[in-house]
C-alpha cells in the first residue's frame, strides 16, 4: 500500500543544534490529480484544513516560546 504525508507537523534538532518546528501540507491542487472522485476528494481537503487549523495553532505556539526561549538565552 502507498502512503502519502497530508498534514504533518514536528519539532527537531538542526545541525546546529537549534531546536525548530515545521510544518507542511499537500497542496490543494496537487489533490486534483489524485483524487477523481469529488467525494474522496472534499473529504481529505477537509481533513487536511482541519490539520492546518489545529496544528498551525501548535506550530504558531512552539514557534513562539523557542523564539522566546532563544532570545532569552542567546
Amino acid at each position: 500500500m502507498n502512503e502519502a504525508n497530508l498534514v504533518s507537523f514536528k519539532v527537531f534538532i538542526d545541525s546546529s543544534g537549534v531546536i525548530k518546528t515545521e510544518m507542511a501540507m499537500v497542496p490543494f491542487k496537487e489533490l486534483v490529480g489524485v483524487f477523481k472522485d469529488k467525494e474522496e476528494l472534499l473529504l481529505v481537503q477537509r481533513v487536511i484544513r482541519l490539520g492546518e487549523e489545529k496544528l498551525g495553532k501548535v506550530h504558531e505556539f512552539m514557534s513562539d516560546e523557542l523564539s522566546a526561549i532563544y532570545s532569552n538565552h542567546g
